[in-house]
């Protein structure tokens, strides 16, 4: 099996809510995107994301926050023609 496009990732905008956020997820605070680096659960109902420039934001769990994720590339995306499969009539 050819994997010529293993390892390929994309990029993806999802809407999620604080509790959903993921390490690696880009966050964007005051127009400056930031890499998550930790999620922590801290009480009562909230989210702690730590990034990787050292900034912390505290966000609530059920609160909707835009994040930019990356994702695999699955073989049809990736540019690879479909297989077209013969049909046949009685």
């Amino acid at each position: 099996m050819n994997n010529h496009h293993a390892g390929r990732r994309g990029i993806a905008m999802v809407t999620v809510t604080g509790d959903r956020v993921r390490v690696g997820d880009v966050v964007t605070v005051g127009g400056i995107p930031h890499r998550v680096r930790d999620v922590r659960c801290v009480l009562p109902a909230r989210t702690r994301l730590e990034f990787e420039d050292g900034n912390v934001y505290v966000v609530g769990r059920s609160h909707p926050i835009e994040v930019s994720r990356a994702h695999p590339v699955s073989r049809l995306r990736a540019g690879r023609p479909r297989p077209v499969v013969p049909r046949t009539f009685p």
